[in-house]
Parts: C-alpha cells; structure tokens; sequence
C-alpha cells in the first residue's frame, strides 16, 4: 500500500480502475436487479477522480483491512464516517445543493492492483444484483474516488446536484 501525497495524487492501479469503469460506461450495460428486473443503461459519459472523493475511498479501504471487515457500512467507531455519504462529506466534498453518492467494494486478494484482476472486478460489478452496476453506469455520476489497500477496494462516485 502506498499512501498518497495529496488528494489529488493517483496510484497506478487507481488509473487503470478508471480506465476500465470508463469503458465500461462508454458501451452502456443492462443492470440486473435483485427481484430480477432490469434497467438499461445507454453509454455514459466518463467519471474523473477527484480528490475528496479520492480520500474518502482510502479512508474506507484503509479502515476495512485495518479492521478486517468488508461492508459498506464501518463498524463502532467509525472513524471518518460509517455510511459512505458521511465518508464523502466528512472528506470535504459538499457541493452547495447537495449531491448524490454511491460506493462500490470489493476483495481481490490474489494480484489485486493486475489488469486482469480489475477487469474482472469491474466484470463482477456490472453483473451484480445488488445495485453495483447501477452505480458504475450512473449517467448523473461525474467525479469517482479510487483506492485499494490489500485487495480491498472502495470506489467512492458522487455528483453535485
């Protein structure tokens, strides 16, 4: 795990996640929802890391292998936030009219930051019941958050409204 500069520092890995979630917003994609209807999504424009987003995600990937749990919501206490729209607000991104957040998990253990590895995360989003895919494909979703420590991964989207 590295730890970043600023906000608005990237690791490579947090590169090539955005380049792969982009892709996949290009084409469009048919999300599944848990009762087995479907919602189609036409190609969305791109998501642009952004700092506090940025923060909020390596906060939640940091706290998740520090406390060996894996969830959206962080156990007592949760040190940044326990739901993610508190992490993201508490990491400074407050647009004045309030904003729109979703967050994105996942374990990959074995070589987590390979280009493989995020293909097949991205894959096992956008085939989720769970509300995953919805949040990758959000068309109203512009600036992301990226991070990854020990195979946990948080990706944080939000858009001011």
């Amino acid at each position: 795990m590295s730890n970043p500069i600023s906000p608005d520092v990237y690791a490579p890995e947090d590169l090539s996640m955005l380049r792969v979630i982009n892709a996949a917003r290009a084409k469009g994609a048919t999300c599944k929802n848990a009762d087995g209807t479907t919602r189609t999504f036409a190609p969305a424009g791109v998501v642009t890391l952004e700092g506090h987003l940025q923060r909020a995600a390596t906060w939640h990937a940091h706290d998740m292998n520090a406390r060996n749990y894996f969830t959206h919501i962080a156990p007592a206490p949760a040190p940044h936030g326990a739901a993610p729209i508190d992490r993201v607000m508490n990491a400074g991104y407050r647009p004045p009219n309030g904003l729109n957040t979703a967050e994105n998990l996942a374990n990959f253990t074995d070589n987590p930051t390979g280009d493989a590895a995020i293909a097949q995360i991205v894959t096992a989003w956008l085939g989720s019941t769970s509300g995953h895919c919805q949040a990758l494909m959000d068309p109203a979703s512009i600036d992301i958050g990226i991070w990854q420590e020990n195979g946990n991964w948080a990706t944080e989207y939000a858009a001011p409204l």
